[in-house]
């Protein structure tokens, strides 16, 4: 399968949307989507301001307000954006309501396409499965703060790896580079995405066990996928 580009970062993606996107926020945005669609929240609605969130707040039946900035918690708000606080016990049947300083904005960035899906380490499997079946595709990297970060691009190379590429777009065949790099490179998953820009950050915060948890691979089938665009709102 060789229709594919990537966006490193979304202001990249310059080209008409056609087909199916995915989007990849590895450190933590997609990876809690996919926790939160896995242990059975009913949605996961996505925005870019903080506002837009506290909104809704007060409608019935009440969603969950979930996120961050600067890695941590906001403040009023029911969960953070650590993959392990979206349990079945927490999530399960709720509407959550999301924004992050990255991940959400790559969603909304991406609203134009026919199809798109969250992709994280924890789903690998089911978003390339899903991909396959996809004739164009455009890989969408949130990056942080506006810049390139590996463990984006790193993801999205196994993507393409998985889907045995073999086309010539430029990026395309740079994450590709990272991902064999990787591979050949005998470290860890988890180390790896610790030396990123997001994983540096993380550990400043405090957070290192969430790159554990984003570390692991093909734990759930869960497929996040976008069913309503206004809001951009993901289901399984």
């Amino acid at each position: 399968m060789n229709n594919i580009r990537v966006a490193k970062i979304p202001s990249e993606m310059n080209w008409p949307c056609r087909g199916a996107a995915v989007v990849i926020d590895v450190l933590r945005a997609t990876t809690v989507i996919t926790q939160g669609i896995a242990n059975g929240a009913a949605e996961v609605v996505v925005f870019g301001e903080i506002d837009q969130v506290r909104a809704l707040g007060s409608t019935s039946p009440k969603p969950l307000l979930c996120g961050e900035r600067a890695c941590k918690p906001i403040e009023g708000f029911d969960l953070g954006n650590s993959p392990s606080e979206y349990d079945r016990q927490r999530v399960g049947g709720k509407r959550l309501v999301m924004t992050t300083t990255n991940g959400t904005r790559a969603a909304i960035a991406a609203a134009g396409f026919d199809t798109i899906y969250a992709a994280s380490f924890n789903n690998l499997a089911s978003v390339v499965s899903a991909l396959a079946r996809e004739s164009e595709i455009s890989i969408v990297c949130a990056g942080t703060d506006g810049e390139v970060t590996d463990e984006d691009l790193l993801l999205a190379g196994a993507i393409l790896d998985r889907l045995a590429y073999t086309g010539d777009d430029i990026d395309a065949v740079e994450v590709l580079k990272v991902w064999r790099a990787f591979q050949a490179s005998g470290i860890s998953l988890a180390e790896y995405l610790g030396n990123t820009l997001g994983g540096r950050n993380l550990i400043a915060a405090g957070y290192q066990n969430d790159i554990l948890f984003c570390a692991q691979v093909d734990i759930t089938t869960a497929l996040p996928t976008v069913q309503s665009r206004d809001p951009i709102t993901f289901g399984g």
